[in-house]
C-alpha cells in the first residue's frame, strides 16, 4: 500500500538545539492516527514539518504526491 504520509530520518535543529533525531514514519491511507507525548516533545514540530510549515535540517518527507528532501 503507498502511505500518504512518509517520513524517514528526519532531523530539526533550532539553531544549537536538536528538536528531532532520525524520525521515522509513514501513514496509509484510510488510517487514524494521533501523535502522544509530553511537553516539548516535537510533536508540533513533527506536525509543521508534515504539513511543509517547516523545512527538516536533514532527512525526507513524501507525502500527497509531493516530496520534500533535504
Amino acid at each position: 500500500m503507498n502511505p500518504i504520509l512518509e517520513c524517514r530520518h528526519l532531523y530539526k535543529n533550532f539553531g544549537s538545539k536538536s528538536a528531532l533525531n532520525d524520525i521515522n514514519f509513514s501513514i496509509n491511507r484510510g488510517r487514524i492516527v494521533g501523535l502522544l507525548g509530553p511537553n516539548g516533545s516535537g510533536k508540533t514540530t513533527i506536525i509543521k514539518l508534515a504539513n511543509a510549515l517547516l523545512t527538516p535540517t536533514k532527512g525526507e518527507k513524501h507525502g500527497n504526491s509531493l516530496s520534500a528532501n533535504s
